[in-house]
């Protein structure tokens, strides 16, 4: 008995520090650190680090109004400014992406925010507030949900490096 718990203590602390290792090799390697949902849309753009020459780059950020609600990607007002400057700049290269959420709150857009500037937007706009005024979105409620355990599990594993980019 005492050599399984001698086994699993081992493994439980070799994967631990391997899982350390990692998540300090993606951190010096400079990969972008995001919320899954930030990760999906930049998989769906195709959006890279590196920006091709001319292009100019708008990221929206905001809640279900933003995001089209659902409309979702086909029409919003990000979709919207994009035919608009389509139209009225032909010959520029514009690109905006979406990073609206449906159901989401100003430190979601915050950390949102924070974790796409590796992406180098030229432009951001923010069409926030709805959502800090409905039931149990409140600074109150929000701080008291935000200290219960899978919380801060669930924001620990979107800050990860290495899980973010795996």
């Amino acid at each position: 008995m005492n050599r399984i718990f001698r086994v699993v203590g081992a493994i439980f602390v070799s994967t631990l520090f391997l899982a350390l290792f990692l998540e300090g090799v993606f951190r010096f390697i400079g990969a972008p650190g995001a919320a899954k949902m930030i990760v999906k849309v930049v998989i769906e753009v195709g959006l890279t680090p590196r920006k091709p020459a001319g292009e100019f780059r708008i990221f929206t950020f905001g809640e279900s109004t933003m995001h089209g609600a659902h409309y979702g990607p086909v029409s919003s007002p990000a979709r919207w400014l994009e035919a608009y400057l389509g139209d009225y700049l032909p010959s520029r290269k514009i690109r905006v992406v979406n990073f609206a959420r449906v159901g989401s709150s100003i430190p979601f857009t915050e950390e949102a925010f924070r974790e796409t500037l590796f992406y180098q937007p030229d432009l951001v706009i923010f069409y926030v507030g709805h959502n800090a005024f409905t039931l149990f979105n409140r600074k109150a409620d929000l701080e008291k949900k935000n200290q219960k355990w899978d919380r801060k599990v669930g924001r620990l594993s979107r800050r990860s490096y290495f899980i973010s980019t795996v």
